[in-house]
């Protein structure tokens, strides 16, 4: 029974002794895989990190480049603001300066038209010949008035329209006929472009039947 127990005891140590070498090549194996697998993640990673590092380069240069293009379409967008800030003083400078200009003509024409009229007035020269002269004169200086837009307000016998004459004297009349119509023009006037630049100074006929001394 004793043997028996021994040599029990002594295969249960052999096998237990089997065992513990196994499990060591076991655990040798493990760890060998363990080293494997450790090494082939560590160089994934470097790959990784490597085409990450790549796609982000590429992409911050793609970015860069996109900034630059704004950039340039804001700085060429602001010389075309500066340029057509130029213009726009350019054309105003330009604008003012006709304007300056058609005003002194007005003012010409304001001037030579008050001379012109005076002198037609002028009782001295009421005589046929000098009359004719005139009205010849006064015709042709119409036609270049009409090329310059410009229509003078000087024509008697007309109904008095208050938004084209200035009424400086009313005379009676027993006239029903000539009732508010212009009597005399004093000073003409003009109208430019369509509008009224000066008013006629004229003096209007006014119907009263029962007045004595009308005309």
């Amino acid at each position: 029974m004793f043997f028996h127990n021994k040599k029990a005891a002594l295969e249960n140590r052999k096998l237990l002794e089997k065992m513990e070498q196994k499990l060591d090549l076991l655990e040798k194996k493990i760890q060998a895989e363990r080293d494997t697998w450790k090494t082939l993640l560590l160089g994934n990673g470097q790959e990784i990190r490597q085409e990450l590092k790549q796609e982000l380069g590429q992409e911050m240069q793609q970015l860069a480049g996109t900034i630059k293009k704004h950039d340039l379409a804001i700085e060429n967008l602001l010389d075309e603001l500066e340029e057509q800030q130029g213009d726009n003083q350019e054309k105003k400078k330009k604008e003012q300066e006709q304007k300056q200009e058609k005003e002194k003509f007005l003012n010409l024409f304001e001037v030579y038209q008050d001379q012109f009229w005076q002198i037609k007035e002028f009782p001295g020269n009421r005589n046929g010949t000098w009359q004719q002269q005139l009205s010849l004169m006064e015709q042709e200086l119409k036609k270049s008035q009409i090329y310059c837009g410009i229509t003078s307000i000087d024509q008697v016998d007309e109904t008095v329209d208050f938004d084209l004459h200035e009424v400086i004297e009313v005379i009676d009349t027993h006239d029903e006929n000539r009732d508010r119509k212009i009597a005399r023009i004093y000073s003409p006037g003009f109208v430019y472009c369509g509008k009224v630049r000066k008013k006629a100074k004229a003096a209007v006929y006014r119907f009263a039947p029962d007045n004595k001394g009308c005309q």
